[in-house]
């Protein structure tokens, strides 16, 4: 089977590299809504596990129209180039938005498809064999950055279209996996979202109690500690006995670290992910902190809030937010609801400080009520959690496939087992 595979460099594969549009015309920040005609792609846009689509921005079908490069076409493969390199998304019919364009720190690799299928081109960019090259390539400490002439010098094994339906069947098993685990993580944070906003935005609890009825959903050793009338205060009504705090009271914070020289970006060989303001941007050798951690960006993207359970190094453009444990999940909410974009304070590029967001007015419930949250949606968190650790085995065993089959270690019957078994495995 190998014997008859290509191994070609981009430059001379059948894949097209597009560029996104840097004109004049590239969208200002006013252009952007929440809503409309074209989601242009962010950062957080483009994962390590594909597109998510939690912060969007949008342009007009206007501005669109004035785009020159960039736009997307279905089955397109996107790279991340500048920041966090090596980020990989795949517009296939599942992507729920017709209209898409890249930002300047993306690409696009569209492959002629009668030599190369779009989701083998897919693997293979998030497989160990295009991290390794990526890595030797990718250049800038402060700001990494995959010049397209630099994409064109990578090396892509070509096998026949047949053994790439079979390899893209193989490991599209592990990746539905993932996508389902996704789904579920996606439902149960809109659960405990769902109760964080009765709870702590909309009051419900005290608004029931106040007009003499029993609290929807809620045991009577919860309803209890809920007051039963509101007081004024200068963020509007609140609940009597809560008060208007500041985040420094909630939570510490403090900046991130540079990692050192040994930092090796996309290459799972060493087991500490390395964070930056858009997820994780590499890994390195060591952990800088060790403890459940809550980190959001401080310089480039802002507003984005990462759950870390197991050792990480958060990069000096991220801020780092620690809390007790019984704090932890109201806390995640509580950021979660902030305006970043308000704190920026950036001239050349956006800028969240330490000092900005410690300020941050909030309003801090009595504790009782803060432990019973933590009670109540910890149960979420932790199938949450359990969703992600078994989707990182997933995507490591799934990495680990691609370059045994391409080199003939692991036979195709034997990876057809291995798929089928997670296809069976319950979630």
């Amino acid at each position: 089977m190998v014997e008859e595979w290509q191994y070609i460099s981009f430059d001379k594969a059948p894949v097209e590299i597009h560029d996104g549009d840097r004109g004049s015309n590239y969208p200002k920040s006013h252009e952007f809504a929440n809503a409309g005609y074209c989601l242009f792609l962010n950062t957080g846009n483009v994962t390590s596990d594909g597109f998510r689509f939690d912060e969007c921005s949008f342009i007009s079908q206007k501005k669109d129209n004035e785009l020159r490069k960039g736009k997307l076409q279905r089955n397109d493969v996107v790279l991340t180039t500048r920041g966090t390199v090596g980020n990989v998304a795949y517009f296939s019919k599942k992507i729920p938005y017709e209209n898409m364009r890249i930002n300047s720190g993306m690409v696009i690799l569209r492959p002629e498809t009668k030599s190369i299928l779009p989701r083998y081109l897919y693997l293979f960019l998030r497989s160990k064999l295009f991290c390794e090259q990526v890595s030797s390539l990718t250049t800038g400490s402060a700001q990494p950055q995959l010049p397209i002439k630099d994409i064109k010098r990578i090396e892509i094994p070509i096998p026949p279209l047949d053994e790439q339906r079979v390899i893209a069947r193989i490991l599209g098993a592990f990746d539905d996996k993932i996508e389902l685990n996704h789904k579920m993580t996606h439902n149960l944070e809109t659960m405990s979202q769902a109760i964080f906003r009765s709870w702590f935005i909309d009051f419900e609890p005290v608004t029931a109690k106040r007009d003499g009825r029993k609290p929807v959903g809620m045991d009577d050793a919860t309803a209890v500690l809920f007051p039963e009338h509101f007081i004024d205060t200068d963020m509007g009504p609140i609940p009597a006995g809560w008060r208007v705090g500041k985040v420094s009271e909630l939570v510490n914070v403090t900046s991130g670290k540079r990692p050192g020289i040994r930092t090796a970006i996309k290459t799972t060989e060493t087991p500490t992910p390395l964070f930056g303001g858009g997820g994780i941007m590499g890994y390195t050798d060591k952990p800088l902190y060790s403890t459940k951690l809550m980190l959001t960006g401080r310089v480039g993207t802002l507003g984005l809030i990462f759950r870390v359970i197991e050792p990480c190094w958060p990069s000096d453009n991220t801020l780092v937010i620690s809390c007790d444990d019984y704090i932890y999940e109201y806390a995640y909410h509580v950021l979660s609801e902030i305006d970043f974009q308000s704190m920026n304070c950036g001239s050349t590029q956006p800028l969240v400080t330490q000092g900005d967001l410690k300020a941050q007015k909030i309003i801090l419930p009595t504790e009782e009520i803060i432990e019973r949250f933590h009670i109540v949606t910890s149960r979420l968190f932790a199938k949450i959690e359990r969703n992600d650790k078994q989707n990182k085995v997933l995507a490591n065993l799934r990495e680990s496939l691609l370059p045994k089959l391409l080199t003939g270690e692991l036979s195709v019957m034997k990876a057809e087992k291995l798929a089928e078994a997670v296809k069976t495995e319950a979630p």
